[in-house]
């Protein structure tokens, strides 16, 4: 699995980690009912642990794009902020 994270980090040029679970172990811990089926839930965290976005209904067909535009709001929100 970890060459399928790190194939899909380096074609979208990520510069942050990104987790399979496949062993549902972190949903578990993030509360993530997983009992039936496995389901797609991605949690956003900023560089300081802080879980800002969820993400749990979203076209796989344009997955990708979606995070990433979802990250760069964040970040430029966040910079506002501290402007403040």
């Amino acid at each position: 699995m970890r060459d399928r994270q790190k194939s899909f980090s380096e074609k979208y040029k990520l510069n942050f980690r990104i987790l399979s679970d496949s062993k549902k172990k972190v949903s578990k811990l993030y509360g993530v009912n997983t009992y039936f089926f496995p389901k797609r839930v991605t949690f956003l965290i900023d560089e300081n642990g802080i879980v800002f976005d969820i993400i749990d209904d979203m076209s796989l067909s344009d997955y990708a794009e979606n995070v990433i535009q979802i990250f760069k709001k964040h970040k430029i929100e966040s910079n506002e902020n501290v402007k403040k």
